[in-house]
């Protein structure tokens, strides 16, 4: 029997005047047996509100319709719908019952949703039901039901839909919580589904568990959108027209319950119940959402604020959507690849500092000030300084303002960041005003620091009073004095300073005219002043990166200088020692670079270069027996988890979890990099995340997929200057033709691997190309012997095995996919081609010894399979 809703509101009462500990027995002995009367009840006591008009308007037809579905008794459907048989009932709700079919035209299983009889009557409950299909049909998801069908019966609709032959979440849910890493898989295909119906304007209006399939592989299934909205087009996500359809009471969001419409942040309410009962293997009940984390869940600190977040009463403070909820997944996944560190010391943030008023010229002024207090607050001990970026970037992601300050507290809540320094300048004239304000981010608390003033060429000597006044309102707000300021560099000339700001913004985009122009800037700011240590190891850094493009010694000298003269001037300067790192490699001094490495982690562990370089370390120097690759790559994933827009340690960390055989880690992380670099503001732009995830499906043998990806990076990179886009065009070339190559098309493999020729020809000074060069010419020679032209691949195979010996132990000659441990297998590949097998085998073992990772892949290779069959298969 189904209670009446003032019964429910009834009981509602009795349970808010109920202590928590009593309320559960309560709830036992006036619900009885009835779930649905007893999910009302603990909804509404989320929401804490006391009963309305509103409310009694909102609930009141929802508890009819109970009454109503009770007593509908329809007669059985008719045999055939159109062309679909009926073959039995699968399940039945509120608008009607659905049944399991046979498409007798392509012989497919499907399922047919039938309205109620008693519904088909009213042009209210049709509209709905049509509705549903639209909404349905206007996605294709592979995480949402696909709508395949629309039609009458006898003046009753029908809709015809994908069938998932499996389990709804609701069933799965009975048998307990679930592990962490099911968990976030769950989470990530729920949000996944979410993401694609927002940014279409279509809110699902009833997420729950039962209207959640999983298929037997573990796929779910996002189904029945008999309550969603449909956002016209002059109307963003949250703010749907509103209407009387009301959610199922436990997955609610409370502002419906006071008449608010239903919107993407009631979508987002649902998900977060959902995750909540998944985490904790039974339903929520109000007063459980905090005091049960620690004693019964294992969840990670960031999926738990996630949550927690979601299930805001506020709908302000939830996050707006599905796309929203996506990045935030994607980030909580990524960091969980590694332990985040703890640090018993206050964190802060420094932002960037706004303009008041037209900046003019001194658009960099902004950026300039901030990283100077950071350098400042960084040598204070007892203090953690947080990457400014880390804030700005998140801000960014979830779509708010820098200044909007009350998105700024609650991110830096999720971040462990205890305070927020914020400021602004404002010059007129020949002077110029600098205010801060330090926020306490447990309580919101805004301190306002002194302003100060004084003329622009004194900006240094306003910044040093600016950050004394800071330290000092931070040890008032601790109540401490256990962290004094560090020894403050001698301040630059601001002409000088501008200059190295404006090169630092060309230097990191990394093309031929960006990088000679951060040279041109640089060079202005040393010459300014001698003594200007970041100026020196910023073109350091500009040098670094132009032998990429040339190859030429010349830059390996001027970058060791510059860095080495850097650390001189500076000695607890953290940001020299990973582009050290980088030179003493094409120096082939690895143990030097690793050093260099460590180094730069240990003075300034907030510096994500310093975790890239330290972690890229680990795919440069594959080969060497001091590298630890696990490491390496938490320590690119550190740098993403410090800096989330940092594009090149995407990449980086994508492309070493490949070289490790982690396949589904690599695909996470490139495809959140391909993601990324369509960003506008990016610090640090690179290339590559395509042509890395062609390989990995090439491992995972998905030829289509790989080739789709190698082609897109072809084109790409046609359009590009970024100094790597040469070695990632031949990278992609030779990636096609090893699948045509493994397709049994020699020719075309051919074609493909003298694209990759030619292009080394044309760029004979690019970083590695004696590496490439092998990879090509192993290639080719396959290719050759795969179409009886032995004489050439002979040839090619002598010149390659020569270049092999030129290299081993040349770690300056290291580029992507080209480990010797890969070239070793190219040429193992080549010949067995050519029916040599004991040499073939010879160069699989000794890729093994040259610490190749991936044992998997030599028996997955269909030109490999058999030449090892040692540990590991």
């Amino acid at each position: 029997m189904v209670l009446p809703w003032k019964e429910i509101e009834r009981i509602f009462h009795e349970a808010r005047l109920t202590s928590l500990s009593e309320r559960a027995a309560l709830l036992d002995h006036r619900c009885g047996g009835d779930r649905q009367a007893r999910l009302e009840v603990e909804s509404l006591l989320r929401y804490h509100g006391s009963p309305t008009e509103g409310f009694a308007a909102s609930i009141q037809p929802v508890a009819a319709s109970w009454v109503t579905a009770s007593q509908d008794r329809d007669p059985p459907p008719p045999e055939m719908l159109g062309p679909y048989r009926v073959e039995r009932q699968l399940g039945q709700g509120g608008m009607g019952s659905v049944y399991l079919a046979t498409d007798t035209r392509l012989g497919r299983q499907v399922a047919v949703k039938l309205i109620r009889g008693s519904l088909a009557q009213t042009p209210a409950a049709k509209a709905r039901f049509l509705q549903e299909a639209q909404s349905a049909a206007a996605l294709a998801h592979p995480n949402i039901a696909a709508v395949y069908d629309y039609g009458e019966t006898d003046e009753r609709p029908w809709l015809v839909t994908e069938y998932i032959d499996g389990l709804s979440l609701r069933t799965l849910m009975q048998s307990g919580a679930i592990s962490q890493s099911l968990l976030m898989d769950y989470a990530a295909q729920m949000a996944s589904a979410l993401e694609h119906a927002h940014a279409r304007r279509i809110v699902h209006g009833d997420i729950k568990p039962e209207n959640i399939m999983v298929s037997g592989e573990g796929r779910l299934k996002l189904v029945d959108f008999g309550l969603a909205s449909i956002q016209s087009d002059d109307a963003s996500i949250g703010e749907a027209p509103p209407g009387t359809v009301l959610a199922t009471p436990a997955y609610a969001a409370p502002e419906l319950f006071a008449g608010s419409p239903t919107s993407a942040r009631t979508d987002v309410y649902s998900f977060g119940v959902i995750l909540w009962e998944l985490a904790h293997g039974c339903s929520i009940n109000e007063g459980e959402l905090h005091s049960r984390w620690d004693s019964s869940t294992a969840v990670s600190s960031g999926l738990r604020n996630l949550i927690e977040q979601c299930l805001s009463s506020n709908p302000s403070v939830r996050h707006p959507g599905g796309p929203a909820i996506a990045a935030a997944l994607r980030t909580i996944r990524t960091n969980g690849l590694i332990a985040p560190q703890v640090s018993s010391s206050p964190a802060v943030a420094i932002l960037d500092f706004r303009a008041l008023g037209p900046a003019g010229d001194s658009d960099w002024l902004g950026t300039g000030i901030a990283e100077s207090l950071w350098t400042d607050f960084a040598k204070t001990k007892g203090v953690t300084v947080v990457q400014r970026g880390r804030i700005h970037q998140r801000l960014d992601l979830a779509g708010h303002p820098h200044h909007d300050a009350a998105a700024t507290v609650e991110l830096a809540r999720e971040l462990a960041i205890d305070w927020i320094i914020a400021g602004t300048f404002q010059p007129f004239g020949d002077r110029i005003r600098l205010s801060a304000t330090l926020t306490k981010t447990a309580n919101g608390e805004v301190i306002a620091v002194e302003k100060v003033d004084g003329l622009s060429q004194d900006l240094f000597n306003l910044q040093d009073r600016l950050a004394k006044a800071l330290i000092q309102q931070l040890r008032l707000g601790l109540g401490t004095h256990d962290f004094v300021a560090g020894p403050a560099p001698k301040a630059p000339s601001l002409a000088a300073y501008e200059h190295y700001i404006r090169g630092r913004k060309q230097m990191y985009q990394m093309r031929e005219t960006s990088l000679t122009e951060a040279i041109q800037q640089l060079q202005q700011a040393v010459a300014l002043d001698s003594e200007y240590a970041l100026a020196f190891s910023g073109l350091g850094t500009a040098h670094a990166l132009q032998f990429l493009r040339t190859s030429n010694p010349a830059d390996v000298a001027r970058a060791s200088e510059y860095l080495e003269r850097a650390t001189r001037l500076d000695p607890e300067l953290g940001e020299p020692y990973p582009w050290l790192a980088n030179i003493r490699v094409r120096q082939n001094n690895p143990l030097g670079a690793l050093a260099a490495g460590a180094k730069g982690i240990a003075l300034q562990p907030d510096l994500p270069e310093a975790h890239y370089f330290s972690g890229g370390l680990s795919y440069m120097l594959a080969e060497h027996p001091d590298v630890d690759h696990d490491y390496g790559l938490q320590c690119l994933i550190e740098a993403v988890r410090i800096q989330p827009k940092f594009h090149p340690a995407w990449i980086g960390a994508g492309a070493l979890a490949i070289y490790l055989g982690k396949y589904e880690n690599a695909i996470d992380l490139l495809k959140e990099a391909i993601r990324i670099e369509q960003e506008p503001d990016l610090q640090y732009r690179f290339e590559g995340a395509r042509t890395h995830m062609g390989s990995v499906y090439f491992r995972l043998g998905n030829n289509g997929k790989s080739i789709q990806y190698h082609v897109e990076a072809l084109q790409k990179l046609s359009r590009s200057e970024h100094i790597y886009c040469s070695t990632f065009r031949i990278l992609s070339a030779c990636g096609i033709g090893a699948i045509e190559l493994r397709g049994g098309n020699p020719n075309a493999a051919i074609s493909h691997y003298r694209l990759a020729w030619q292009a080394v020809k044309e760029n004979p000074r690019i970083a590695g190309v004696a590496r490439l060069q092998i990879r090509v010419g192993a290639g080719l020679a396959a290719a050759y012997a795969a179409s009886n032209e032995v004489d050439r691949a002979r040839e090619l195979l002598a010149e390659s095995h020569a270049l092999l010996e030129s290299v081993v132990g040349q770690y300056a000659t290291v580029t992507f996919e080209c480990s010797l441990g890969q070239l070793c297998l190219d040429l193992a590949v080549a010949e067995r081609q050519m029916g040599k097998i004991r040499q073939a085998e010879k160069l699989v073992k000794r890729a093994l010894e040259m610490r190749w990772k991936d044992v998997s892949w030599l028996s997955a290779d269909p030109m490999l399979k058999g030449l090892y069959s040692g540990p590991g298969l």
